[in-house]
């Protein structure tokens, strides 16, 4: 093991050689294309020109909307909120620019989109009706109205169409069909309003599709208004047909002014740089609002450019891969026993084992999540995190490893048999699995969606990379056992740790020295700084982000098999206590150099908002901006490091859980089904049951993206219900003298039940969610609380019926409550 230690040291030691030799690489991401720089110059010329002309106010507003969607904001509320007060002013242009400019807040999003509702239902004139419903058209705004629906059936061409549009954005299939079948109408004004809505709908239904190339190959050359629905028709063509629709759409670009703007409008959704040409072209155009639509689309193209991975960068990854199966192999033909693969024969260095603890709860999606919480709500998280490590040391170290280590066990819900008995260890030990197994599959399935988005690649790509991902962390954590495991965990704990240092050195390198990025004020998208309420609305307030940290920290190293099987993995106590020593700092190093990775990013994009992709937000997508980072701005080959990094957070927390997962199925499971294993080899059977626990969740993985709702958000939620029931049954255990099975069992049903409540509660009552630093804390004094009380019940020695009777009496609670609650 000193061995495999050394090389580990040396690895470390390159990869930050390579970063001290990253200095004279600092402008080979940078932009320094002088004709690209000028264009964006002029195009933002255009539309800040246009913005406050006195020309043409709908020109302004759509001056103004470019601005916005290219992250180009400021003067853009200022301007039009002094336009609000003036009598002459057009209300609805006003509202739909400052709804947009205000779609991350709820609250002035929905004030400004009901001002255009209540325009259109309280105006008398038949122009500013079809105004305010085109633009909640556009606002993406489907609420059903009466009026609404009677103009949809009833009202003339022009209003008909749009009032269709705004039930078409309720996604529902009818509504579509509905507004698409005005294509077949032969007045001018539905079918090329009809086009002209569907323009800007994300995506359409196959019907829907089929009837714009029916409409397009219907019209005459010469028809009124084609190019809306060639525009149209190009905008949602698949790959195969984009060329020949904009060949079509192109035909006209010396046609009328309405023709000219919008083909740049198409240009600007499905457009790429071959284009630039003739958009350039439309930015000399002598009407002013075709050149803000060329400006736009050419803008909108730029952010679409982005360089991707190169070979270099893909051979980085493929080593890396083979580096993992090797790691695997080398251990293979050292195991001698069962204790070897499962607890690495008890000799695991203490900082292997530290390290490894923490990259097995430190996913890719943790990775990647961080910095964009920094930028998106603060730095407040990491702050507490990193404040709470004193308490989750000692309370760990001193209370619970010691009782661990005092005991010869392979899986830690051996632990509850003696005191409380073998039904309480197969539940602590099946609560584990179904956690587990779930948490796994999830794991690889967002991990391989994270990788696809920044990749840009085709949702498709999911299904391979899910199975390419799983396959290899089951080939060489299968073959290498608890050794393998923790060796890989250690070399990729320090490529997440080179891949973050290397960002914040390159943009560092940028923006010409740290105080660039390092914010010096508290940013207005940030979590307020609130040190304590009761109000379950609050996401975050210091005093329950801190016990929220130490109660995951706490439960987790008290009760999960992966945190307990690095412990009993090590020499003795010293050892044991050491390795958290490491897992505390090592995460802590991290997570500051991830906040430091937020802050930079934030600096980076703010000052060179034209590299945030198009259709992204800089903060609205703060998550997806450090992938793409990744992928686009480091330089080639690094990425590729970095790329492998991400690729090892999976694997890391994957390889950890299929091999607790063995030791829990080998020691409990087995034996309680009674299963005769005397003369089975214990290693090969302990191999075979890691294979097929890594087969099975790789197959569960891929059916993943059938579950509905936002995944990432129910999978923390998911994982927290169980974390402090899980806890409770130890708890009980070792520290609760009087504590009965029956009494242990019904507290961690109520701390589950109570955590499914917090964790759920938008989803169960239909008001606002519950902040999910509640769950923990909660459920954890509610399993332990009502546990002691439960314990206190006389049941000894009278039967299962009054432990059926009693089971019933205190289920019946939880089920009213439910009942209650649930709208």
């Amino acid at each position: 093991m000193s061995n495999i230690y050394l090389r580990l040291r040396s690895i470390v030691i390159y990869l930050f050689m390579l970063l001290a030799g990253l200095a004279p690489l600092k402008n080979a991401w940078s932009n320094e294309d002088t004709d690209v720089d000028e264009r964006r110059e002029r195009c933002l010329e255009i539309l800040h020109e246009a913005m406050v002309s006195d020309e043409n106010f709908w020109m302004n507003v759509h001056a103004a909307e470019a601005l916005i969607y290219n992250v180009y904001p400021d003067g853009v509320e200022e301007y039009f909120t002094s336009l609000e007060n003036d009598p002459r002013s057009n209300i609805i242009g006003i509202s739909r620019v400052l709804a947009r400019l205000n779609k991350k807040d709820a609250v002035k999003y929905q004030r400004h989109l009901h001002r255009i509702r209540d325009l259109f239902l309280n105006s008398d004139s038949l122009n500013q009706r079809i105004g305010a419903l085109e633009s909640l058209g556009k606002l993406g705004y489907s609420e059903p109205l009466p009026e609404i629906i009677q103009l949809a059936e009833e009202g003339e061409s022009g209003i008909k169409t749009f009032a269709r549009w705004v039930l078409a954005n309720s996604g529902n299939a009818k509504d579509e069909a509905r507004l698409a079948e005005l294509l077949n109408s032969e007045e001018p004004r539905e079918y090329y309003y009809a086009a002209y809505a569907l323009r800007f709908m994300d995506d359409i239904r196959p019907d829907t599709y089929a009837r714009l190339d029916s409409c397009a190959s219907r019209l005459a050359k010469d028809a009124p208004h084609k190019a809306y629905v060639l525009s149209a028709l190009f905008v949602h063509s698949p790959p195969e047909s984009k060329n020949k629709t904009k060949k079509e759409l192109l035909a006209y670009i010396h046609g009328e002014k309405s023709d000219r703007y919008e083909i740049a409008q198409a240009l600007a959704i499905g457009g790429t740089t071959s284009d630039n040409q003739i958009l350039e072209q439309l930015l000399n155009d002598p009407d002013m609002d075709v050149r803000v639509s060329a400006a736009n689309a050419l803008l909108r193209i730029e952010r679409r450019a982005h360089r991707g991975l190169s070979w270099p960068d893909w051979t980085v990854i493929v080593l890396y891969v083979f580096l993992m199966l090797g790691i695997g192999w080398y251990f293979f033909k050292r195991q001698k026993s069962s204790e070897d693969y499962l607890v690495g024969g008890r000799r695991i260095n203490s900082f292997v084992s530290g390290i490894s603890l923490f990259a097995s709860f430190f996913s890719t999606i943790s990775f990647l999540a961080l910095a964009g919480e920094v930028i998106k709500h603060g730095p407040l998280v990491i702050i507490v995190m990193i404040v709470s490590f004193p308490v989750i040391y000692l309370i760990t170290a001193y209370l619970f490893i010691p009782f661990f280590m005092k005991l010869p066990i392979t899986s830690a819900y051996q632990i509850l048999e003696k005191p409380l008995g073998r039904g309480v260890r197969m539940a602590g030990s099946i609560i584990f699995l179904l956690t587990r197994f779930v948490w796994m599959a999830l794991l690889i399935f967002l991990t391989s969606k994270a990788l696809v988005v920044m990749f840009g690649w085709d949702n498709r790509f999911i299904l391979y990379i899910s199975l390419i991902t799983g396959i290899i962390t089951v080939i060489y954590s299968t073959m290498g056992g608890l050794r393998a495991v923790v060796t890989t965990d250690m070399i990729q704990f320090f490529i997440l740790l080179f891949g973050a240092v290397v960002t914040v050195v390159l943009v560092t390198l940028n923006m010409r020295g740290i105080g660039a990025w390092v914010p010096t004020e508290w940013a207005p998208n940030w979590d307020k700084l609130v040190l304590f309420s009761w109000s379950p609305y609050i996401r975050l307030t210091i005093i329950f982000t801190f016990f929220h940290t130490i109660g995951w920290w706490v439960c987790t190293a008290g009760s999960d098999q992966m945190a307990i099987q690095r412990f009993i993995a090590t020499r003795d106590l010293k050892a044991a206590r050491r390795t958290f020593l490491t897992t505390q700092v090592g995460e802590k190093v991290l997570f500051f150099i991830l906040m430091c990775v937020g802050f930079s990013l934030l600096g980076f994009y703010r000052t060179n908002p034209y590299l945030i992709p198009d259709g992204k937000d800089l903060i609205t997508d703060a998550d997806f901006l450090f992938p793409h980072f990744i992928a686009n701005h480091l330089p080639i080959g690094v990425a590729g490091i970095v790329i492998a990094a991400l690729f090892s957070a999976a694997m890391s927390s994957l390889s950890s859980g299929i091999n607790s997962t063995a030791a829990v199925i080998t020691t409990d499971i087995i034996p309680w089904l009674k299963i005769k294993v005397q003369n089975i080899d214990k290693l090969k059977f302990a191999r075979w049951s890691s294979i097929l626990i890594g087969l099975l969740v790789v197959a569960v993985s891929t059916t993943m993206e059938y579950v509905p709702g936002n995944i990432t958000e129910l999978t923390a939620k998911t994982n927290g219900v169980f974390v402090a029931p899980l806890f409770n049954l130890f708890f009980m255990a070792m520290f609760v003298r009087y504590a009965t099975p029956f009494g242990t069992i019904m507290g961690s049903i109520y701390g589950i039940a109570v955590a499914v409540i917090i964790a759920f509660w938008d989803l169960l009552t239909g008001q606002p969610g519950v902040t999910f630093l509640w769950i923990i804390p909660a459920s954890l004094v509610v399993s332990i609380g009502l546990s002691m009380i439960f314990s206190l019940i006389p049941l000894k020695g009278k039967g299962w019926k009054a432990t059926l009777v009693w089971s019933i009496m205190l289920l019946c609670p939880i089920a009213l409550v439910y009942l209650f609650i649930v709208k």
